[in-house]
């Protein structure tokens, strides 16, 4: 039975020692696990940082950008037809108004020249 027993000692003390190297490891592995987690959500929590400032960076460069390129943009084909269109109404308004003016100025005309064919009214001694 010495025999017997030995061997069985041995493989029941080879056991314990198993299983207490894998409660070990377990128990380490989980403490490594739970600092690299840690670890990973202060990268994500630096990285998100550093995301929201970029973008805040490029959005402010992006509305400087604009102002100055649109102050600086020449005229497009849009703009050429709108400044047209006024021009025409400005022609066509000043045509109109030399008309009226001519026609104006040819009643006064006429209405002067009738007045000096008329006799000439006689001055007041003083005016």
């Amino acid at each position: 039975m010495a025999r017997g027993s030995r061997p069985r000692e041995i493989s029941d003390a080879v056991r314990e020692a198993v299983e207490q190297t894998l409660q070990r490891t377990l128990g380490s592995a989980e403490r490594t696990r739970d600092r690299a987690q840690g670890a990973v959500d202060e990268l994500v929590g630096i990285v998100d940082e550093f995301v929201r400032g970029a973008e805040q960076r490029i959005s402010r460069g992006r509305r400087t950008v604009s102002g100055l390129i649109g102050a600086e943009l020449p005229a497009t084909r849009d703009d050429v037809r709108k400044l047209a269109s006024a021009l025409d109404r400005i022609e066509r308004r000043l045509a109109a108004i030399e008309r009226a003016l001519k026609e104006a100025g040819k009643e006064v005309g006429a209405k002067a020249s009738a007045t000096a064919r008329r006799e000439p009214r006689q001055r007041t001694p003083g005016t």
